[in-house]
């Protein structure tokens, strides 16, 4: 009867890159020591206690397991670090090719489930282990990765704020997986910064505006200098879109309309024509709630639709002031639209 015990763990998932790969049985034996070595000094470096790390080979490499709680907070990563110090100085020295090598990383964290197998050893199973595994299968040699769990806490310190370059993949059955690359050039020992090649970027597409949007480019750029210059502005972030937003659902309206089409314009004002300033005072004296959720809703349908290069403001709040580039997305990709506003350049 096996025991089984749920324990913390943070994974350092290692294994030789292209371990078999015009090597001798001699020269693949020498590697695993040359990395058992190094692995070895590199753990005694942290002084952590032996009961605290679990070693687990895997043929061409080893999974570090540190349980429980350590210190400090970034001892998973300098330990990987370090390891990758070793090699380099191992290469440095290593006269023959074939016993050169490098290591693909990957770091995890999880709470996963300590056992003891059927040989009356410690093992450890579970989700944090798997995905460790994962991650590091998407490194290229030298990389070194990282999943989420790790990430969160690296990242918000001063030490490691810019020093990661963030991928979406996805792994085993199409599952997306969210992964992070140690990116530090400051570091001297044979880190490869480079792209995975595991990880293709496809380009991202930029959407063509659909209709509701281009009108409401439309409407934003012709009535931008009222916008600039609104009363009570300040702090008010919310009429604006939902004016915007109206306008541009009654322009659809209006454009698709058949000639005998019955037309009732969602805009305060509309059917007297109404001048903007009026319209926009109206709006701004509704439930600040209300106001505020429609305005969200716009954001997410328009503004976080398209690249942020078509929409200027204050850090964003303001996002509803097309840009340069904004208008000749409008002009090239609704010419009718532009003419018909006659908007200019």
């Amino acid at each position: 009867m096996y025991e089984a015990t749920r324990v913390r763990a943070q994974y350092i998932f290692l294994d030789v890159e292209g371990f078999t790969k015009g090597r001798s049985v001699e020269a693949q034996t020498d590697i695993i020591n040359a990395l058992n070595g190094a692995v070895q000094e590199c753990i005694g470096h942290t002084k952590l206690p032996r009961d605290k790390v679990l070693l687990l080979p895997t043929g061409d490499g080893i999974c570090i397991s540190i349980l429980g709680e350590a210190e400090p907070y970034d001892i998973q990563l300098m330990l990987a670090l370090d390891i990758l110090r070793h090699i380099a100085e191992h290469n440095s020295t290593e006269s023959k090719e074939a016993r050169r090598f490098r290591v693909r990383i990957g770091l995890n964290s999880n709470v996963d489930v300590l056992v003891t197998d059927v040989t009356g050893r410690l093992n450890i199973a579970g989700a944090g282990i798997n995905m460790a595994q994962r991650i590091m299968g998407l490194a290229d040699g030298g990389q070194l990765l990282l999943g989420r769990s790790v990430y969160d806490v690296l990242s918000q310190t001063e030490k490691y704020m810019h020093k990661f370059r963030e991928y979406q993949t996805s792994v085993k059955h199409g599952a997306a997986l969210q992964v992070y690359q140690y990116v530090d050039e400051d570091f001297p020992f044979a880190l490869n910064t480079k792209e995975p090649s595991t990880i293709v970027q496809k380009p991202k597409i930029e959407p063509k505006l659909d209709k509701l949007s281009a009108y409401f480019f439309a409407h934003a750029i012709r009535n931008r200098e009222f916008l600039l210059h609104a009363p009570d502005r300040n702090g008010d972030f919310h009429t604006a879109p939902v004016l915007l937003w109206l306008l541009a659902t009654d322009s659809v309206e209006r454009s698709e309309a058949r000639e005998t089409s019955l037309l009732y314009p969602k805009t305060y004002g509309a059917k007297r024509l109404l001048p903007i300033s009026d319209q926009f005072a109206y709006y701004s004296k509704q439930d600040s709630c209300l106001r505020g959720q429609v305005a969200y809703d716009v954001r997410r349908i328009v503004s976080d639709k398209y690249k942020s290069e078509c929409f200027e403001g204050a850090d964003g709040l303001e996002w509803w002031f097309i840009t340069p580039a904004g208008k000749e997305k409008l002009k090239r990709e609704w010419p009718a639209i532009w003419e018909e506003f006659r908007l200019s350049d």
